[in-house]
């Protein structure tokens, strides 16, 4: 029986169903944590750790953007932990990092039923016995890369010409915890002094105004200011942190910065929608700044999977939201590209954490 063509739709879906999964598996930690006889030690935070950064390709060094870098974020190894590497690539790209070679007498699959190996070791030392981790060899994350394609000419059309679009194309990567041999990562040691004093820079360059005071953590669009506890009132320094970069991810949206809409009530489908947005976005700077992040919002987490699992493209729309909203913000402000043309819809009703 031939294999069903994929579409690019039901890519997607293959996407948002991995994202769902991990959802879910938030939901079970944050339910376990709120059950006074559950083992308190089972939540975990799925950017805890991450202090190499965003999730990168091991195969080009870039990092990964919008959904990629989210999907790297909540995947889990057998275990259920998350990982904390942000080393990816596939499994050619592990072979060729950890010291392998391809074979050029390999020709294809039916050479290795004649005892032709794909792979040649090439490393130093002996050619190590494992390549993956005891039982994450078919655990694979997905990923997506939109390749262009070239459409032909109509010859009905006299106004017709070739074009570009771009396709949606699903990969499976591999965390470097799943590589038995994968080298180490050899984080530099680093102050954590210096990675704040670098979070308040980069507060000072947005010239968003915030103030202390109160009980609250939340931004204000109608006004365009933000609102936190005293620092000192935070159990600790990467509370404050990432409470702070979840509100300045709000302040992104205002109509004069990225311009996405707010919503106009607690709890309706944009403000929802906002507020995922603006936790992915503070992710993805606490990750890269080296700040352990913490959920901000788990109250979310049903509505986030109700709307996820009614229409997958919403997790494209705001992982890439939030993608544009971190690159503002580590870039000192330097407006990203335009993601939508949505109107911003400042209200009264504040972005609260």
């Amino acid at each position: 029986m031939a294999r069903k063509k994929l579409t690019e739709t039901d890519r997607k879906q293959m996407v948002a169903d991995q994202f769902i999964k991990g959802l879910e598996r938030l939901q079970e930690a944050v339910d376990a944590v709120s059950d006074p006889d559950a083992d308190q030690g089972s939540w975990n935070k799925p950017w805890a750790s991450f202090g190499g950064g965003l999730p990168r390709s091991i195969g080009t060094g870039k990092v990964y953007s919008g959904t990629n870098t989210v999907s790297c974020m909540f995947a889990a190894s057998k275990d259920g932990a998350f990982f904390s590497d942000p080393r990816w690539g596939t499994t050619n790209q592990w072979r060729e990092h950890c010291g392998w070679q391809k074979n050029p007498d390999w020709k294809g699959r039916s050479d290795s039923f004649k005892g032709i190996p794909k792979w040649l070791w090439a490393g130093e030392g002996e050619e190590p016995k494992d390549f993956f981790v005891e039982g994450e060899a078919r655990r694979t994350t997905l990923i997506c890369v939109w390749k262009p394609f070239t459409v032909g000419k109509d010859d009905n059309d006299e106004k017709s010409g070739y074009r570009i679009i771009k396709l949606v194309k699903v990969f499976g990567v591999y965390n470097a915890e799943q590589i038995a041999c994968a080298p180490s990562l050899g984080i530099p040691e680093v102050d954590p002094s210096e990675r704040y004093a670098e979070c308040q820079t980069k507060l000072d360059e947005l010239g968003i105004s915030f103030s202390h005071g109160g009980d609250r953590a939340y931004y204000m669009p109608s006004t365009d200011t933000i609102r936190t506890p005293k620092p000192g009132q935070f159990q600790s320094v990467e509370d404050y942190w990432s409470t702070m970069w979840h509100e300045v991810t709000h302040a992104t949206g205002h109509q004069d910065r990225l311009n996405r809409e707010f919503g106009k009530r607690f709890g309706d489908d944009a403000y929802a929608f906002e507020e995922l947005v603006a936790e992915l976005g503070s992710v993805m700077v606490c990750a890269e700044l080296g700040v352990e992040g913490r959920l901000q919002h788990h109250a979310y987490l049903a509505s986030w999977l109700k709307r996820i699992e009614a229409d997958p493209r919403a997790l494209f729309t705001a992982a890439s939201k939030a993608q544009a909203a971190a690159k503002f913000i580590l870039t000192g402000g330097a407006k990203a590209q335009p993601q939508s043309s949505e109107p911003a819809n400042a209200t009264n009703a504040s972005m609260a954490a």
